[in-house]
């Protein structure tokens, strides 16, 4: 088994992570719900009529033809939640998303509400936003939301921050138990993701992977492996790719690199193991960020938008002229999804000037 490149600034690092918490005394039961916890009939779909109807619709004469079954189920559907069943953009080659968590404690219904009013078309949920237990997530819920940003013209696009709650999660540590309550949990969140008419699960959550020094390196990425391939081998079944999420080494100490990120997926050896890019993490490394692109074009499948400063894109010193030139030119056709950890301005406010950066870039070089 190969092993992955030690990141140059870790024989330096001091290690001062957090050991991971293992579950109290081993009693807590796993409240991890089956594969038929997502089995809901197609009618669950539909919404109201009055949710899809113009008002003024005409009703049905007496000699029009009674509409099918598939007719039936398939009309009230918002046309977004038609487009979300398509892989590809149907316009713009690259189109934008936002991380829901900027919102904090809002209902859904606010959170879609200024998506939409600010231009965004599809949303990236964190599991542990939506509820206090992101293990009993199932079909029910996933039919919920659905509904609600399909009603604002959303789609949802996938899932990141994925093992922040339960806390005591962990992929490196050496204890069998907590690596597999991870694997189990990735799995019913691949089930949901895929419910939600999702298409990708970033993998992040550092304090779930940082090493202590007493550990072999090359044995944590081992049990690494096992447990990303095994929420793969559930992924792949509901059209769901995982993207290993490199991050720099103030959040972490494994994987630090896209090129790290390129050889643990590698590894893996799944179709549906990818990599993730993230501007901010990027910053970190000694390479230009369009380098790490071109050199990440026959891996990357999603794309963060944010800053260093922890703000929105144009928001800080980095300048997104040279990064979305270098997306445009490995063809990149995926979504540009802004994920900030500063708020105080307001997710609103930065929602809006996030995307109208964006806009006046990609449009800027359109032009050209």
């Amino acid at each position: 088994m190969g092993r992955l490149p030690r990141s140059p600034s870790l024989s330096n690092m001091k290690h001062t992570f957090p050991r991971p918490s293992p579950r109290s005394s081993r009693r807590e039961e796993a409240l991890l719900l089956p594969p038929s916890a997502f089995r809901l009939p197609p009618s669950a779909f539909r919404l109201p009529p009055s949710d899809c109807q113009t008002k003024n619709q005409e009703p049905r004469t007496k000699n029009q033809e009674p509409r099918t079954k598939n007719q039936e189920l398939l009309s009230p559907l918002p046309i977004t939640f038609l487009f979300s069943l398509f892989p590809f953009p149907l316009s713009n080659p690259m189109r934008f998303a936002i991380c829901n968590e900027h919102w904090g404690n809002a209902p859904f219904e606010k959170v879609c509400e200024d998506a939409a009013a600010c231009g965004y078309q599809g949303l990236e949920l964190a599991p542990f936003t939506l509820k206090a237990d992101p293990r009993t997530l199932d079909l029910a819920d996933a039919t919920r939301l659905v509904r609600i940003a399909n009603s604002f013209g959303l789609e949802i696009i996938g899932l990141h921050w994925l093992l922040t709650k339960p806390a005591w999660l962990h992929i490196t540590a050496p204890d069998p138990l907590l690596n597999n309550d991870a694997k189990i949990f990735g799995q019913t969140l691949a089930r949901f993701c895929g419910a939600l008419g999702g298409k990708v699960m970033v993998w992040g959550s550092p304090k779930a992977r940082n090493l202590l020094p007493e550990w072999d390196r090359n044995e944590a990425n081992l049990r690494a492996v096992d447990v990303v391939r095994g929420v793969a081998e559930e992924a792949v079944k509901h059209g769901v790719t995982i993207a290993m999420e490199p991050l720099g080494p103030k959040e972490t100490n494994w994987m630090n690199s896209a090129a790290e990120g390129i050889e643990f997926c590698k590894l893996v050896d799944h179709p549906a193991c990818k990599l993730h890019l993230d501007v901010k993490a990027m910053s970190a490394e000694d390479k230009p960020i369009p380098d790490i692109i071109r050199d990440s074009k026959e891996w990357f499948v999603h794309f963060h938008t944010n800053d260093p400063n922890l703000l929105g894109p144009g928001m800080g010193e980095v300048k997104y002229e040279p990064i979305i030139a270098a997306l445009n030119e490995v063809g990149y056709t995926g979504w540009l999804s802004t994920e900030v950890f500063k708020y105080e301005l307001g997710p609103k406010v930065i929602a809006q000037r996030s995307i109208d950066y964006l806009k006046q870039i990609i449009a800027s070089q359109a032009k050209a």
